[in-house]
């Protein structure tokens, strides 16, 4: 590992299990500014998570600029458009354990101020924040797939 910054470079799958559900986890590339026009490798990262249900934002702390990257973020994915920019989105900062807890707070503040979404913290190295994360993605996904189970069943027409 370098000191500087890095990301994944080929799409993971990882899988959560609590209880009788499961996830799947795609660990998706960094995108970079113009990615939605193909630069880079951006849109063919971007086609991997059309087919996702949630949108798991994760924040570097450290970052120089936490805001500026996450608005980047959401500018190619709604540049990009295929409804990427409508899909359910958690915000999680990570890396909380390297910045003091004032930087954190000011972090939290503008990217919930800027989301209108409240924002998840953590630390992985020190176990922070991970079981809530887990709780939100499972919750989310329970609600969504009711959501779609309702309105299936709506638009179901009876017939003999």
């Amino acid at each position: 590992m370098g000191n500087y910054p890095y990301t994944t470079l080929t799409p993971q799958l990882g899988i959560i299990r609590n209880y009788n559900q499961e996830i799947v986890l795609a660990d998706i590339p960094g995108l970079i500014n113009d990615a939605h026009k193909g630069v880079g490798i951006g849109t063919r990262f971007l086609g991997h998570i059309e087919r996702c249900k949630i949108l798991l934002h994760l924040i570097d702390a450290k970052s120089p600029n936490p805001l500026k990257n996450y608005k980047n973020i959401i500018k190619e994915i709604t540049k990009y458009g295929k409804g990427l920019e409508k899909k359910k989105q958690v915000l999680i900062i990570s890396k909380a354990d390297l910045v003091s807890n004032e930087e954190l707070k000011v972090i939290v503040k503008n990217i919930e101020e800027y989301s209108k979404s409240s924002v998840l913290v953590s630390s992985s190295i020190n176990k922070i924040g991970l079981n809530e994360l887990i709780d939100v993605l499972f919750t989310k996904l329970e609600k969504l797939d009711n959501e779609k189970n309702n309105k299936e069943t709506k638009e179901k027409k009876w017939s003999p």
